[in-house]
């Protein structure tokens, strides 16, 4: 009995210890499982930032390899700025006005893509690799289109005051291979040749993402169909450098003429200096244009060849004009011109103006 009494207590003092010992363990344990939870979240949240980082190094790196693109060191950025029309009918490529306004279908619309200028064909060999260009120029390509133009209004080398109306049909182009071009203006085509372009061939000799340079030759010096009436015109094809910038809905032309192809004598210096500007208004596309043209007295004009110049003039011009693409090929268009041309000779003080309104019927192909 006494050692049964004596072992009693120890059987209980032993379940105290026993108890202790496993509920510490366990709250050691269930410490150790949770900073193993802590380490293993914290682990996680190191892998998600890292891959964030990542995520956001390579963003920033397409940024800027795009940002190249648009602004290459060279100055041949192949990326443009799409202008959605607010109604989300039609869109327009800044830099590309000449394209003019271009439909959406739907939730969609499509632009086209050109192809690196060089293209690798053939296989690996001794002699290298071989390539073949596709594009010369990024310039290079053409417009066609076929108007039909109504105008009245003043025409200058009639006599009398009396209106006059006129309906012609003609085809405006540009065409470019190689920089080597062909072109004729049109009223529809004024985001592409400029306000005081005529019929010319030559050369595109340098662009930029803003800037197109070319040497030109005139083919004949009649100007725009509708508007031949109040626009001046030389007895002589001329030559010389153009300079056209194109920025947003915005167009800026230099041209400068010293050459004359009817000899030494009427060469002097024709230059003009143009600027147009494009609102797009829904699916209306509107333009003005101002322009002014500086001719010397030795430049003669083409209807009054004998007349005995003597005086330098600046003719100045002022156009007006919108657009409404029917479809993808048919564009109707309203236009309002004023010109006014000085008199080259000095005892003849008066000006003379004049002003012609109509609308153009366009398909473009």
């Amino acid at each position: 009995m006494e050692n049964t009494n004596k072992s009693a207590p120890n059987s209980m003092l032993n379940t105290v210890v026993l108890t202790s010992f496993l509920a510490f363990s366990a709250g050691s344990f269930a410490e150790d499982e949770s900073n193993k939870d802590k380490e293993i979240k914290t682990e996680l949240t190191e892998v998600e930032n890292n891959k964030d980082k990542e995520i956001e190094a390579e963003l920033t790196e397409v940024e800027k390899a795009s940002q190249e693109r648009l602004h290459d060191k060279k100055g041949r950025g192949r990326y443009k700025k799409v202008t959605i029309s607010e109604d989300k009918s039609y869109y327009t490529i800044d830099g590309k006005e000449e394209l003019g306004p271009n439909p959406v279908d739907g939730e969609t619309f499509f632009v086209k893509y050109s192809r690196e200028k060089y293209e690798y064909w053939g296989e690996y060999d001794d002699d290298g690799i071989n390539y073949r260009i596709r594009n010369f120029n990024d310039r290079d390509g053409f417009y066609l289109a076929y108007s039909a133009v109504s105008s009245s209004g003043d025409d200058f080398y009639q006599s009398g005051d009396q209106s006059n109306a006129s309906f012609d049909t003609h085809f405006s182009y540009r065409i470019q291979f190689l920089s080597l071009f062909v072109e004729s203006p049109g009223l529809n085509s004024r985001r592409l040749h400029g306000l005081y372009a005529s019929n010319a061939l030559g050369i595109n000799f340098y662009n930029n993402d803003n800037w197109s340079f070319d040497i030109y030759k005139q083919t004949n010096t009649k100007k725009v169909e509708g508007l031949a009436e109040i626009q001046n015109r030389n007895e002589g094809k001329r030559a010389g450098i153009r300079a056209t910038g194109y920025f947003d809905n915005s167009q800026l032309q230099f041209i400068y003429s010293p050459y004359s192809s009817s000899g030494p004598k009427e060469d002097g210096i024709e230059a003009s200096l143009s600027y147009t500007h494009y609102w797009q208004v829904k699916n209306w596309n509107i333009y003005g244009s101002i322009g002014a043209q500086y001719q010397s007295e030795e430049v003669a004009d083409f209807y009054y060849p004998d007349a005995s110049t003597d005086q330098s003039r600046v003719n100045t011009s002022a156009e007006l004009g919108l657009e409404y693409a029917l479809n993808e090929h048919w564009v109707l268009g309203g236009f309002a011109s004023y010109n006014e041309l000085p008199s080259q000779l000095s005892d003849i003080q008066d000006a003379t103006t004049g002003s012609r309104a109509g609308l153009l019927l366009t398909f473009v192909f």
